[in-house]
């Protein structure tokens, strides 16, 4: 059976509090191993999967998460987008991602204001998350991903 796209959560683990989201921090944190992970992609190989969508919680607080962006170089038939509120990028993550060739990043998006932004995701997240997005502008990456929670307090914001 064909199979598209599979959403795998590596983490239940973040490094927010988003007032919409379903992680709540005083739930027990579960991480999947780069072994297990690397079994489960195995597997999906299979099934003609294209794309991959490493998920969370935040996949960038897990543990290995060098471990896991390394692996996807080995399951190059699959093309891997790291869903990520984009708050913990650094450099040294961004051109990790860049040597692997078939991942790509999807932030999380879900105000364009500072004022929006905070209000979902939390105070003193804005301008870090701006500063984030020009690594990833910085890097040789062309595409990336973004996603938006729609709530009553950011719908105004998005284009129809």
């Amino acid at each position: 059976m064909k199979i598209n796209t599979i959403m795998l959560e590596i983490t239940d683990n973040c490094n927010l509090n988003c007032t919409h989201c379903m992680n709540r921090p005083d739930a027990q944190k579960v991480e999947s191993s780069p072994d297990k992970i690397d079994i489960l992609l195995s597997r999906f190989l299979k099934h003609e999967v294209e794309k991959i969508y490493l998920s969370g919680g935040e996949p960038l607080v897990h543990k290995s998460i060098h471990d896991i962006i390394c692996l996807c170089k080995k399951y190059n038939q699959f093309s891997f987008i790291i869903t990520t509120n984009g708050l913990l990028l650094t450099d040294e993550i961004m051109r990790l991602i860049e040597s692997q060739g078939n991942v790509t990043l999807q932030f999380s998006i879900d105000g364009v204001t500072k004022e929006t932004y905070e209000f979902l995701r939390g105070r003193n997240t804005f301008e870090t998350f701006v500063s984030k997005l020009k690594i990833w502008d910085s890097s040789s990456i062309r595409q990336g991903l973004a996603r938006t929670c729609v709530t009553k307090k950011n719908f105004k914001e998005i284009e129809i």
